[in-house]
């Protein structure tokens, strides 16, 4: 079982000192989407014991058990990760789509919009997205958004990485719950 609450905390450690957002040597769209997918299969297909399939149908990666293994649930994570699109909308109206329509235990999605958010609206247009197809949902997923933008901190360039974790409670008639989770800073990449 994976606590999606640490598995943020230790991505964002994870990528601290890793990414240079921009001027010169910035990290390129490319290398943060290694970063990442090197993150999830260092955590997911070592620790865990899953097979990764890269890309699946229209979701970025999936990780299951090996086929001797497979269990009801067969598709464990789903992984969405989207640094290309930078418009809130493109999140809303595609990748997080794509999440909801794809049967898994976890759902994870990583974006990094371009403007700062409306964290309670954001985290409230998502909230109606899923409980208006929760009747697509199997009752145990979870679901990881992940934003992740520039800033600045005490002069320093850094990153700040806020996070949202969603559930079905099966107590209240499948309603979605929503936790946001504490937002973390990390440094940038320096350049010597």
């Amino acid at each position: 079982m994976i606590d999606l609450t640490s598995l943020f905390k230790e991505f964002c450690e994870y990528l601290n000192e890793k990414i240079k957002w921009a001027g010169k040597d910035k990290t390129s769209k490319k290398s943060i989407t290694k970063l990442v997918f090197k993150f999830f299969n260092q955590k997911i297909s070592q620790k865990e014991g899953l097979i990764k399939n890269s890309p699946w149908m229209l979701i970025d990666a999936i990780w299951r058990y090996p086929k001797s293994k497979y269990t009801d649930e067969c598709i464990q994570i789903a992984l969405e990760h989207e640094i290309s699109k930078r418009k809130i909308s493109d999140f809303l109206e595609t990748e997080i789509p794509r999440l909801i329509d794809v049967k898994a235990k976890y759902k994870i999605g990583i974006f990094y919009p371009s403007s700062d958010i409306d964290e309670k609206e954001l985290r409230e247009v998502i909230k109606k997205k899923l409980q208006n197809s929760n009747f697509l949902a199997i009752p145990w997923e979870e679901y990881l958004f992940i934003f992740g933008r520039p800033n600045r901190q005490a002069g320093e360039n850094v990153i700040l990485f806020k996070a949202f974790h969603y559930y079905y409670n099966s107590s209240e008639n499948r309603n979605v719950k929503v936790e946001t989770l504490d937002q973390i800073i990390i440094n940038q990449k320096r350049i010597v």
